[in-house]
């Protein structure tokens, strides 16, 4: 297998969605390059892949960095912090998801150029992955 995009880099073992980016470099690439050489797009289609896809590596470093300094807490208020937490979600529901907060396993939401509208849903907005759909009786994905 070849890797492309961010997973061809050197990221943290915590960066699951490492892999998974590549294969949005690779396919973010594809569709561009073929909507331009069909002549359905102009070559400034492509400017977009550079943003579309360092945004979402940004990302993807980010929220693999914290759950790295998670794990593998510096000595004092980082350690501190961390084990308070994990002697909190023994007891409390409410201190589960800051050790798990899901944040490795969302898509990313891309900048698209326009206003970032607080009243539309998060799951639904422009630039997000369209959220599964029901059918009569199963969903859209699993269809």
């Amino acid at each position: 297998m070849i890797f492309a995009g961010d997973s061809a880099h050197v990221v943290s073992p915590f960066g699951g969605p490492g892999g998974n980016g590549g294969l949005q470099d690779v396919d973010a690439l594809g569709w561009r390059q073929a909507a331009v050489i069909k002549g359905q797009a102009s070559a400034a289609l492509l400017a977009a892949y550079d943003r579309e896809r360092c945004f979402g590596a940004d990302e993807n470093l980010l929220n693999s960095s914290r759950s790295t300094r998670f794990m593998s807490p510096a000595a004092g208020a980082e350690r501190l912090f961390r084990d308070a937490v994990l002697a909190l979600t023994a007891r409390a529901d409410f201190a589960r998801p800051m050790v798990n907060s899901g944040r490795l396993s969302r898509p990313c939401i891309y900048p698209v150029g326009g206003p970032d509208d607080p009243a539309l849903p998060a799951d639904s907005r422009p630039g997000a992955v369209a959220p599964d759909a029901p059918l009569a009786d199963s969903w859209l994905s699993k269809a």
